[in-house]
């Protein structure tokens, strides 16, 4: 199923973790991140977007490498090898993915499985050090994916408020899996060393 792309502009990252800390669209208990627009160019927090990609290919069970988390959920919709081979192209944008996703043959338990799917592409995607970190910094902050485009599955749509922001939650659910992982980590290695009586403090920020 061969498709005509052409090059459009990816995102990349471009903030620093301070920078993230310093944005206007940070309030005292939340942050809401926005994929570019593409009319003005412009995004907050792109970096948790499902369209910008981090250094980490997402790999599917057939092996095949996707270069966003878009390109891999849009794949997975049908179980045919040759359809989901097109989402591998890396002249294919995210939103070209999207439109795409929207023609292939949808696997019948799609519906059922579309969470877990997203759930195993943000994993992958996080696995590149810095996309985690500007993560953790997030510290206990509510995450929301603030969509001009109205999304109120994914995320709460930015003109009524309102919205399941399924997305939002399952980044919050990775950051705050990840912040158990290192604490427990951290506490073992307190009692392994503690008959050799070596001073391991706690990290003040995870």
């Amino acid at each position: 199923f061969p498709v005509t792309i052409q090059p459009e502009s990816q995102t990349k990252v471009k903030y620093s973790i301070k920078e993230l800390k310093q944005n206007s669209n940070i309030d005292k208990d939340s942050i809401k991140f926005t994929r570019k627009d593409s009319k003005t160019d412009k995004g907050y927090f792109e970096e948790f977007s499902n369209f910008t990609p981090s250094n980490v290919k997402i790999i599917d069970d057939f092996g095949l490498k996707y270069e966003t988390v878009e390109h891999y959920y849009q794949a997975q919709k049908t179980l045919d090898k040759s359809e989901r081979n097109q989402f591998t192209n890396k002249v294919m944008t995210p939103n070209q993915a999207k439109k795409e996703g929207q023609k292939v043959k949808q696997r019948v338990d799609w519906e059922t499985i579309k969470f877990d799917v997203m759930r195993e592409g943000l994993r992958q995607k996080f696995q590149d050090k810095r996309f985690m970190d500007l993560l953790k910094s997030t510290g206990n902050k509510q995450i929301i994916e603030w969509t001009w485009w109205g999304d109120k599955i994914w995320g709460m749509s930015d003109k009524t408020n309102d919205g399941a922001n399924a997305l939002g939650k399952l980044l919050m659910e990775l950051r705050d899996s990840n912040q158990e992982i290192q604490t427990t980590e951290t506490r073992e290695l307190i009692y392994k060393d503690k008959d050799k009586r070596i001073l391991v403090e706690y990290p003040t920020e995870i």
